[in-house]
């Protein structure tokens, strides 16, 4: 939602579960979309920047994600499809 994101995971195999709420610069609808947490966690594992850029058109579409002050040449783009989730 508008300046915060909340993540959560939840891991049915060890009953572990974890919700953490940062920051973000977001002024759109809220959204609610899901993401494999070991994809999501690998791809800013390789982002060598402290922001990245999430970019979604949906909660049901890829979200693209960037460093923020990318250079042209010299970072990667990630893409990650969205899970399904139970309501």
């Amino acid at each position: 939602s508008s300046g915060i994101m909340e993540l959560a995971t939840k891991n049915d195999d060890i009953g572990g579960e974890s919700r953490e709420t940062v920051e973000i610069r977001y002024d759109g609808e809220p959204m609610t979309a899901g993401y494999n947490a070991a994809f999501l966690s690998e791809i800013i594992r390789r982002t060598e920047t402290d922001e990245v850029l999430m970019e979604m058109e949906s909660s049901t579409t890829a979200c693209i994600i960037k460093p923020v002050d990318m250079k042209e040449t010299d970072e990667n783009i990630y893409l990650i499809m969205p899970l399904r989730l139970s309501e």
